[in-house]
Formats: structure tokens, C-alpha cells, sequence
């Protein structure tokens, strides 16, 4: 009975005051039509009134510390959910760092998700364990070596479903909240792709030298595989590498481009030698961070300033410290890799060689922002005009050089009045949108000509 006068408090309430208010005015009747007496009728009506009053503002005080009560608990809910949803990315974090997923951090998991379920609804769990398990398949390996080879595709998977674990979490705290809408959240996932290729930098490249070994033993074949080795160091020399080799002593070896200086006081180089657990290959032109950011994006790895360097693939990630000299002479198919993954970061360097010195003997311009991509590009961006005008010196294949112009602004009909302001109307552009403004070769004097193509562009953005 208790209960369902607390449940009601507020029918009752009024039940009473009308009550009262009917009681009260049948007998004010009473007093005024029998006894005559006016006062006895305005005490009263006073009396009733003041009742009245005092039964309204009760009523007020309960309704609003009924709605206290509940904007105070609806608060203290919202902020229990937000502590368990910031835990839960907090643990998904933990469990995914390392690249694997021990019986350990598969139970915390699965605690925090049930926690989760406390309070979200079925359907927006279902789409969090499925976003989960998308993750997972990107970044969990067994040997716990998958966020190293995460690609540029793997990384797009990862943001997407975490941001869709985001709106899951953000509709369930939020009332009438809209999903963003997915344009503007692929825009979003872009500019984090973006933000990595510029940005992410891995730490310290590899330092230390391979360690000594005295046991190393040869097979029936370590004849071949030495003879084969000579005549790749004989090869690379001639190519204009030094070869400095302790392959045989300490599992390793660095090619080192002679004439180039790559910046702090060293040529570039490409190695091969042993880092906290594993076997790596690594490229080195220090001075320049578009060399080891380009080579992040095309093969996966790390990077640090301008020197990139990743571990073995899958099938030799696990040769044992101080065994590559072994297995180097026992296994063809490891030479085959070694030598092809070699050459491939020789012929890189090579090319953002030529590229530097081509960008040395441009030299800096005020105005212009000059730096090199993909190994085979020089890009010269004016920046002194709102469309922001570029050229690009391009080494093509055919051992020609091609200068081509475009905007930033990707406006087509602004770059075709500075085509006619540089005196070039009858050029035509290409399918990508460039205007060629030159096609040289080799022996001519590029340098001069990009200068003299940036002298034009500056004139021709003030007309």
C-alpha cells in the first residue's frame, strides 16, 4: 500500500486538494446562506486559500525534485558510459598493439565488451563485436608481426571500423544524434592516410652491427653461394657501389653509393643486418625524408627521417641470430630474395641520387617550395600565388626529361591563362592534366631550363 502511494504521490495529491476544495466551498455555502455572519465566511475562505496555496507549491517542490533527481541520474550514467567506452578503445588499443591476442587480453576484452553491453543495445554490440573482428583480422598475427606490414589499405580498414565503433558508442550517449554522413567520414579517413604518409615517423633506424658467429656451417652448396656473391659484389662495384662485406663473420653487409652525399656526413647506403629479434634490409638518403616516406608507401616497413628499413618477409622472418650466413648458403630461394630486394633499393637510390643533385643544382628560390617525390620527380610548387602553380621535372623510362606544369588548386581554366601569359597558348594538356612545357635529354642543360621556366612563371602570375 506504501508502495503504490509513493508510485502516485502526485494523483493523490491532487485527488485531496479537490477534495478539500469541495468540502471547503460547501461549507462556505453552508456559513453564507445559514448563519448570516460575514465574518466567519472570510476567515474561512482566507483559511481554504492559504491551503490551497500550500498545496500547489508542495506540489511544485516535488515535481521539480523528481526532475533533479533524474537529470542527476542521468548523468551519473552518462558519465559511467563514458568511462566504459573510453576504457574499452583503451583495452582494443592494448590488445592490438603488439600485434598479437594472448588468452589474457582475450578475456579483459571480453569483460569490457560485456560491460559495454550493460548499457548499449543489442544491435549496436553486434555492429562493435563485428567492427572488432574487422580489426583483428588487419592487425592480429600469431608471430605478432602484423602492424608492421600494415598496408596503406589494411590502415584505411582499421580507421573505418573504428570509427564505427565511435558512432555506436556516440548514438548511445547522445539522444537524436545523426550518423555522420559518409562522404564527409571518408574525407576524414583521407586526411589521417594523409597525415600518416607526412608524419608518421617509427623511431631510430636500425644501429647496431651483426653479431659475431663461429659456427656458422656450410653446405655442399656454400661453393656456389660464395662464387654466386663474388659476382654480385664484382657487379655492384663496377656500378659504382663499395661493397663493405661481413656476411661471413658477423650475418651482414652494406653498399654504400659512392660520390653521394646522401647528408650527415655519409653516402647513401642499402644494408642488410639483425635488429631487436630479426633480420632487416635498409635504405639510407638521410638528408632527404620524401626518399624513406615513399618507400614506407610503396612496401610497407618503417621509417626514420630519411633512412627506411623493414624485416625479412613471412617465409625468412624467423632465421635465428647469428644464422643468416648459413641459411644464406644453404637456401637459393633466400639469395634470390636478397639479391632482388638489394638491386630493387640500389636502382632507388640511384634514381633519388640523380633527382637530388638535379634539385642542388636548382638551389632554392624565394617563393618556392622545391622537394623531391617518388625518387624520379623533382616538384618546384610556387607558392607566392593563390593557385599555387608547380612544375614537375619528371625522368621518364626512356632516360629523357620531361618539365610539365599543373596548379594545386586542380583549376584548369586559371592554368590555361598562365599557359598564354607564359607565351605557351598552343600547348595542349595531357590527360592527367599537364601542359609538357619541355621534353630533354640527358646532356642538356636542365637546371637552366627549369630556372628559366620559373623566372617565366613568376612573371606570368603578375600580368
Amino acid at each position: 500500500m506504501k508502495q503504490v502511494l509513493t508510485d502516485h504521490k502526485n494523483s493523490v495529491i491532487i485527488a485531496s486538494t479537490i477534495a478539500l476544495i469541495v468540502i471547503a466551498c460547501a461549507f462556505a455555502v453552508y456559513l453564507r446562506l445559514y448563519t448570516g455572519k460575514e465574518l466567519w465566511y472570510e476567515m474561512f475562505a482566507a483559511i481554504i486559500g492559504v491551503i490551497i496555496t500550500a498545496i500547489i507549491t508542495m506540489m511544485l517542490l516535488i515535481g521539480q525534485t523528481d526532475s533533479d533527481e533524474k537529470r542527476e541520474k542521468k548523468g551519473k550514467v552518462f558519465e559511467e558510459k563514458l568511462r566504459i567506452y573510453q576504457e574499452y578503445l583503451s583495452t582494443l588499443y592494448d590488445v592490438i598493439k603488439d600485434g598479437k591476442n594472448t588468452n589474457e587480453e582475450k578475456l579483459k576484452l571480453a569483460f569490457k565488451t560485456s560491460s559495454v553491453a550493460m548499457h548499449c543495445a543489442p544491435e549496436r554490440v553486434e555492429k562493435i563485436s563485428e567492427s572488432v573482428k574487422e580489426i583483428f583480422k588487419r592487425t592480429i598475427k600469431e608471430d605478432g608481426n602484423a602492424l608492421e606490414k600494415l598496408s596503406e589499405e589494411d590502415l584505411k580498414v582499421v580507421l573505418k571500423n573504428l570509427f564505427d565503433i565511435m558512432e555506436a558508442f556516440k548514438a548511445d550517449l547522445y539522444e537524436n544524434y545523426k550518423r555522420h554522413e559518409t562522404l564527409k567520414w571518408n574525407k576524414t579517413l583521407l586526411n589521417f592516410l594523409d597525415a600518416f604518409k607526412l608524419e608518421q615517423n617509427d623511431g631510430d633506424a636500425p644501429q647496431q652491427m651483426p653479431v659475431d658467429t663461429k659456427d656458422n656451417i656450410k653446405t655442399n652448396d656454400a661453393k656456389t653461394a660464395d662464387e654466386d656473391w663474388e659476382e654480385k659484389k664484382k657487379d655492384w662495384t663496377l656500378r659504382g657501389w663499395t661493397v663493405n662485406d661481413y656476411l661471413a663473420s658477423k650475418n651482414g653487409f652494406m653498399l654504400t653509393l659512392t660520390g653521394s652525399g646522401a647528408g650527415n656526413n655519409q653516402p647513401a647506403f642499402v644494408d642488410v643486418g639483425w635488429y631487436d629479434g630479426h633480420y632487416y634490409i635498409q635504405a639510407s638518403y638521410e638528408r632527404d625524408p620524401n626518399f624513406a616516406k615513399a618507400l614506407k608507401w610503396e612496401y610497407g616497413g618503417r621509417r626514420s627521417h630519411g633512412t627506411w628499413w623493414k624485416y625479412f618477409d613471412d617465409e625468412f622472418y624467423n632465421i635465428p641470430e647469428g644464422q643468416l650466413y648459413t641459411y644464406f648458403c644453404d637456401n637459393k630461394k633466400l639469395r634470390e630474395y636478397l639479391y632482388e630486394k638489394i638491386v630493387n633499393l640500389m636502382d632507388i637510390v640511384e634514381r633519388e641520387n640523380h633527382i637530388i643533385k638535379l634539385k642542388d643544382n636548382v638551389g632554392t628560390r624565394e617563393g618556392w617550395d622545391i622537394f623531391t617525390w617518388y625518387w624520379d620527380t623533382l616538384a618546384c610548387t610556387y607558392e607566392n600565388n593563390a593557385d599555387r602553380p608547380f612544375i614537375d621535372v619528371t625522368r621518364e623510362k626512356t632516360g629523357n626529361v620531361k618539365i610539365k606544369l599543373a596548379n594545386r588548386t586542380e583549376q584548369p581554366e586559371l592554368l590555361k591563362e598562365l599557359i598564354q601569359k607564359i607565351g605557351c597558348g598552343n600547348l595542349k594538356p595531357e590527360k592527367d592534366g599537364y601542359y609538357v612545357l619541355n621534353e630533354l635529354d640527358e646532356n642538356d642543360k636542365i637546371p637552366s631550363k627549369v630556372k628559366e621556366w620559373m623566372n617565366k612563371i613568376e612573371e606570368g602570375t603578375k600580368k
